[in-house]
């Protein structure tokens, strides 16, 4: 059981934004992308997603090809939450969650209840429940619609029998240190608990503390992958062309990356007219 993609390519304007790339999301296992920007990422989001389709290769969803399951039951299986989500409507933050249960058969009021405040606790946003999304700041409402989509997957406590899929793209990229902690933490024990987690990040240093696994993309090819183990400053430094430092904290063992920093004897003072 899985949700992979295997062997795609996307081509556009004679350049191959994804080059044979193979990429497999499994149930139990928190999976981070990193690279570049422009290394292919999103777009193969996009691909396991069913959002875009392959010039080559195909998605395999729990040994199904992606495209002949239909969308409804895809919904319910995977949830993806992209870099922007617009809402043009007034919504409460506890409507845009509960948009997330549309793909569902309605369970019992009191079992929708249950999931809604679930994940609102999870992401941190039980007390803006009653706010209108667009009063938000661009970090409650990233943790909002990160809340929307694990609703969306979300089954009741009599049915745990399917494997379920998140799909997320940069979900820290507005948040403060504090609420990139405690989402990615909430993130890695969701996947420990079963759901197959892939997730787009742009911090070593976080991917290094949070994922199972991390990818490397480079120029629309799979790079390299494994545990945090895999990492060093020479393969940091091939994949981002940056210098840089490696150090391990004492108390954990865990490596963590800085780049250098250049001093030049130029003056780099800003004149000011």
């Amino acid at each position: 059981m899985s949700l992979s993609a295997e062997n795609v390519t996307i081509r556009r304007g004679g350049r191959r934004i994804l080059d044979d790339a193979t990429l497999q999301v499994n149930p139990g296992e928190f999976c981070v992308v990193l690279g570049r920007n422009g290394a292919g990422k999103s777009t193969l989001l996009s691909i396991l997603a069913g959002d875009i389709t392959p010039d080559q290769g195909r998605v395999v969803l729990d040994g199904d090809s992606l495209s002949s399951i239909p969308p409804i039951d895809v919904a319910r299986k995977r949830g993806v939450l992209l870099q922007e989500s617009g809402l043009q409507f007034p919504f409460s933050v506890e409507e845009v969650v509960r948009l997330g249960r549309a793909p569902h058969k309605r369970e019992t009021d009191e079992e929708e209840d249950r999931i809604i405040d679930s994940v609102l606790s999870l992401c941190g946003v039980q007390d803006k429940r009653s706010m209108v999304f667009q009063k938000l700041s661009g970090g409650e409402k990233q943790r909002v619609q990160l809340a929307r989509v694990i609703a969306q997957i979300q089954t009741s406590q009599s049915d745990r029998s399917d494997t379920r899929y998140l799909l997320l793209d940069e979900p820290v990229s507005a948040l403060d240190l504090y609420h990139q902690t405690r989402i990615l933490e909430t993130v890695r024990d969701m996947a420990h608990n079963g759901c197959g987690i892939l997730a787009i990040l742009h911090d070593v240093n976080l991917a290094a503390q949070y994922a199972d696994r991390i990818v490397f993309l480079s120029a629309g090819k799979v790079h390299s992958e494994g545990g945090a183990s895999m990492l060093s400053p020479a393969l940091v430094e091939e994949i981002y062309g940056v210098r840089m430092h490696g150090f391990k904290d004492p108390g954990t063992g865990k490596s963590f990356y800085m780049p250098y920093v250049h001093e030049s004897n130029e003056s780099r003072e800003v004149k000011m007219n």
